[in-house]
């Protein structure tokens, strides 16, 4: 990893940290792993037909059940079974519930907000399947 690139890490983290009213290195990891959230996106979007970054999932009404879903590619139209390969496409995969929550000005509900965070950057990590994921206890 390049100097500047690591200096703009560094100042994304700085600015979600702020943001989302949590420590530093929670935000420094949650950084991390949406940009290998974005990449496994980018990976996922890649059409096997036309070797484009085009495909999305279709779906019909029960957009939630899978066996009802499908991919396709929006250059070639070419369509594909879901499948693991693909889970990067789903919205939720890229959905940050910390930058989404911390709006609530009180959060009494969700107990401590840093640890709050720590254990969904913890299951970001383990979904994206990051090392250092698991927590040091």
């Amino acid at each position: 990893m390049g100097e500047a690139n690591r200096r703009n890490i560094h100042q994304q983290a700085l600015k979600y940290a702020e943001d989302c009213n949590i420590v530093y290195d929670t935000a420094l990891r949650r950084v991390k792993a949406f940009a290998k959230a974005r990449q496994q996106i980018r990976a996922a979007s890649k059409c096997p037909g036309c070797n484009r970054h085009t495909l999305f999932i279709e779906s019909t009404d029960y957009e939630f059940q899978s066996n009802e879903s499908w991919v396709q590619c929006s250059e070639c139209d070419k369509t594909f079974d879901i499948s693991t390969r693909y889970k990067a496409l789903h919205s939720w995969f890229n959905f940050d519930v910390v930058m989404a929550i911390q709006i609530e000005k009180d959060k009494p509900w969700l107990g401590d907000w840093d640890e709050f965070a720590l254990n969904d950057t913890i299951e970001l990590e383990k979904e994206l399947k990051i090392r250092g994921g698991a927590r040091n206890e």
